[in-house]
């Protein structure tokens, strides 16, 4: 296991500041290892294909996660790979909308056994996090979208919130889809425009 350090400005930090850029990091990674943020903004749009890393603020919430201006039609993490943590981050989603205008989320869960903590998910119009048929936790987190902060979709679906604070200002605070399952734990959901939780396929 090995912690590659990431400093958008390397050059004013200390020597082991090695990469410029969480891609540049993620490109190195091997499973186990850690990826530690700087303090900053990281205009990114970054896809995780490596089992069992942990992508961690160096303070939490002083490194903030966003997409490039023209990456708007992507989710600012996908995670595709297994066992990823998520630990201390801003993650700010664009608001975009996908071509069954359905807004892109801004963290999309595509693997198992993932997990965030104590990370903060926002966005004017954004939903703040997606998972098909994957098992997600959510421990400390806070999670304000302008469409639905959680959705889990799929028969397989499993979503555990620990301890976390949900807000939706206009629809949905978590949405469980077709057979998805979620474990809420001591966490507030409210400020919903449509329903705080919603467990069902479509709305009646």
């Amino acid at each position: 296991m090995k912690i590659l350090t990431v400093n958008r400005k390397p050059s004013r930090g200390p020597l082991d500041y090695r990469y410029a850029t969480i891609e540049e990091a993620l490109s190195t990674a091997q499973e186990g290892d850690i990826i530690e943020l700087a303090n900053g903004k990281y205009e990114e749009v970054i896809t995780i294909t490596v089992p069992g890393i942990t992508i961690r603020a160096l303070k939490s919430g002083k490194a903030e996660v966003c997409s490039h201006r023209g990456e708007n039609s992507l989710s600012v993490i996908t995670v595709d790979a297994n066992e990823v943590v998520l630990s201390g981050l801003k993650i700010k989603g664009s608001g975009a909308m996908q071509t069954n205008e359905e807004p892109v989320p801004a963290v999309l869960v595509l693997a198992q056994d993932v997990e965030l903590i104590d990370c903060e998910i926002y966005g004017s119009s954004a939903i703040g996090l997606k998972t098909y048929e994957m098992n997600t936790r959510l421990i400390s987190c806070s999670i304000r979208a302008g469409n639905s902060a959680i959705i889990a979709e799929g028969n397989s679906a499993s979503i555990r919130v620990d301890r976390c604070g949900i807000q939706s200002t206009f629809d949905t605070g978590i949405w469980l889809k077709g057979a998805s399952t979620s474990d809420i734990i001591e966490t507030e959901v409210d400020n919903c425009g449509h329903t705080c939780i919603w467990i069902g396929k479509t709305y009646s």
